[in-house]
């Protein structure tokens, strides 16, 4: 079916395509403050997304899925928690003390968004693991005391269909092959570089290279795609002291984490003088301090880091009830999606009332949204003028109130998107966060017989 798209009236106005708010999340760790937090690429502080209710300590720390959510892991109770994206609705996801296990160690995950899998290390377990990301399916893809007892920086690489790390046991970056099942040792840091002891704390990986952050000699490493040509990148202590130590009285390092975001290098920084977020541009060969966490939380160090994106959460009806006219077709899941797939109501011109009419409900991820656009798309078979009328229920008022109204597009399937204004929270029912719309099809005269085709009710929640 052919559709079309009107605006909203009055105060409401069409929802324009926004662009996605994108950053990186960190995370801190201590007696002072654990606690998630995002940051611009132009270094502006967003503030704390999550305060884990454990009160415990926030590590490994990356973002995937469509939903956008945030996956965090603890070392203190051997648990990955999930968020979503602005940091709200934070649950236990899984528990990562497989079946055999007694205790775990995990401060690197991955996860991989196109299969919907978490990829993590184990230094208790001295293991490379996978998970789908409700914890199903965990399974152990690599063990050993030698390549895998100090996994760090887990990274999933589509391209190749594997897993790399660092290890300081092996002083290596490893290489575990998913097609065959093989580990090997991709980079032998000890012959390819020899720089001293080696502490990996975070890999990255663009289109052509792979980098190794390590806190042992406090440098970045870079090493082609499959090991080659590795070599030195940035000697951190040797930049900051390039840059009057970012106001510290010495140049000393301590780096935590590493990523690769749009060929900009980032990592967080441990050393008790110049605590932050830095960068490093590939392509300009340049660094820069994005971000001085000192002045945000002076008694923690940044841990881990992960790049962000703010992905609005979809809400579409988990219940719905035919108020007025007659099912003529359909059900509650022919709401979900935009398929050509109707809930038909048919108003019989022998009823009384002139009009059909459904009420759906949806749940919200969250009680305070920021934002939020109401979506339907609908049409009405009919030989006459019919209104389409649009209310959300106010919690506030405990009384319906109307959003738009306009005349419904007879045979066409229109969409009508309503971005809301005001204080939202009044769309959603404190303690259940029900959600409700009414939809109405008001017939021009009583005799009038049509039906009206719902193809799509959604809620779009920031």
């Amino acid at each position: 079916m052919r559709h079309i798209l009107l605006s909203a009236a009055l105060l409401f106005a069409v929802a324009a395509p926004a662009s996605a708010q994108t950053g990186l999340v960190y995370s801190f760790s201590s007696g002072s403050g654990d606690e998630i937090r995002m940051v611009t690429f132009a270094g502006v502080d967003g503030g704390a997304l999550v305060s884990p209710t454990n009160g415990s300590s926030p590590f490994g720390l990356s973002q995937g899925l469509p939903s956008g959510y945030i996956f965090w892991t603890d070392i203190l109770d051997d648990v990955i928690y999930r968020s979503n994206s602005n940091g709200s609705g934070e649950t236990t996801a899984f528990s990562t003390i497989l079946p055999g296990d007694t205790s775990a160690t995990v401060q690197s995950i991955n996860v991989d968004s196109a299969t919907g899998r978490i990829f993590w290390g184990d230094s208790s377990n001295d293991a490379i693991r996978v998970a789908n990301c409700d914890g199903s399916g965990a399974t152990t893809l690599y063990t050993s005391s030698s390549d895998a007892g100090s996994p760090n920086g887990v990274l999933y690489d589509p391209v190749e269909n594997r897993v790399l790390w660092g290890d300081s046991t092996a002083d290596a970056i490893m290489e575990y092959d998913l097609d065959t099942g093989i580990a090997s040792k991709l980079v032998e840091l000890d012959v390819a570089i020899s720089d001293g002891s080696y502490t990996p704390k975070g890999m990255a990986i663009t289109s052509t290279n792979i980098y190794l952050g390590d806190s042992g000699p406090d440098k970045i490493f870079v090493a082609d795609l499959d090991g080659s040509n590795a070599a030195e990148l940035l000697d951190i202590p040797a930049f900051y002291a390039a840059n009057g130590n970012f106001g510290d009285t010495d140049s000393n390092s301590v780096i935590n984490e590493l990523i690769a975001v749009n060929d900009v290098l980032y990592w967080t920084e441990g050393n008790s003088g110049k605590r932050g977020i830095y960068g490093y541009d590939l392509n300009t060969a340049t660094g820069f301090q994005l971000l001085d966490t000192g002045t945000i939380n002076s008694g923690a160090a940044p841990l881990k880091l992960a790049a962000w994106e703010l992905t609005p959460s979809i809400a579409t009806p988990a219940t719905v009830s035919v108020t007025t006219g007659e099912l003529f077709a359909g059900g509650t899941s022919e709401l979900g999606k935009s398929d050509n797939q109707d809930f038909s109501i048919s108003r019989n011109p022998l009823g009384v009332s002139s009009r059909t009419r459904l009420v759906a409900s949806a749940g919200s991820p969250d009680a305070l949204p920021d934002s939020m656009v109401f979506t339907l798309e609908a049409s009405v078979f009919a030989r006459g003028a019919v209104t389409q009328t649009i209310e959300l229920f106010n919690y506030d008022t405990s009384s319906w109130e109307q959003i738009d109204s306009r005349a419904a597009t007879r045979n066409v399937d229109s969409i009508t998107e309503v971005t809301l204004s005001g204080q939202l929270s009044r769309f959603v029912q404190p303690g259940s966060l029900q959600m409700e719309a009414r939809v109405t099809f008001d017939g021009s005269t009583g005799r009038l017989q049509f039906n009206s085709n719902i193809d799509l009710i959604q809620w779009t929640i920031d």
